[in-house]
């Protein structure tokens, strides 16, 4: 089976799962973007088009992978990064670092690696965006003000004057926890986001149709 169609599979298990696209966390609840601003991207060639959804789905699973863990045996999550013998992911790296001080140096280069490994998932995102910023702006707006979060550091990376968005990431995101939050309300965002996008997901759909046959 070759990469594209395992990629394909991937986005569709995605997002037939339990016919829509969760959150992180269950307790959340369950909403939608309605903004005016859905209505000039959602199924737009070029803007948040069905290709454009699918690199979304992508990307949301990779920050997922490093965040939490990539999947394991009997639902477990197994860590991405290596520490002293052991794996760990985002937010197991996020309690250690608050367990012991001590770790907090040793932990520098790690925590140095992992957010340029970020950098380099969401940069595709960020590339696509240019197009509909002034829309995606809005958007999060709306999913801020929902679910309470009017201080996410997501909005203000948004609104970073396109190039810039790398200088204020290292500069605003300067410990585990941080980045622990950052991927939490991100990958909140794109769950909220390909779950409001009906037209682009129809269009996804029906690009990989052939293969769920």
């Amino acid at each position: 089976m070759n990469k594209k169609v395992i990629t394909a599979l991937a986005v569709i298990c995605i997002i037939n799962a339990h016919h829509t696209i969760h959150s992180d966390n269950d307790q959340q609840e369950e909403i939608f973007l309605t903004s005016s601003a859905l209505r000039y991207v959602d199924g737009v060639k070029n803007l948040l088009d069905g290709a454009a959804l699918g690199l979304i789905l992508q990307i949301r699973r990779e920050v997922r992978k490093i965040h939490l863990g990539a999947p394991g045996k009997k639902n477990s999550l197994i860590g991405c990064y290596q520490f002293e013998g052991k794996p760990y992911s985002i937010r197991t790296l996020t309690i250690l670092e608050q367990q012991n001080n001590a770790y907090k140096e040793k932990l520098i280069t790690l925590f140095d690696k992992i957010k340029k490994d970020f950098e380099a998932i969401v940069d595709p995102f960020l590339e696509s965006a240019r197009g509909a910023k002034e829309y995606m702006i809005q958007l999060i707006e709306e999913f801020c003000k929902k679910r309470n979060r009017t201080d996410s550091f997501i909005l203000e990376w948004a609104e970073t004057d396109d190039g810039d968005e790398s200088e204020i990431f290292n500069a605003r995101i300067t410990s585990f926890k941080d980045l622990d939050i950052f991927c939490t309300d991100l990958a909140d965002f794109l769950a909220v986001l390909a779950r409001s996008c009906q037209k682009a997901k129809a269009q996804l759909m029906g690009k990989y149709a052939h293969i769920r046959k």
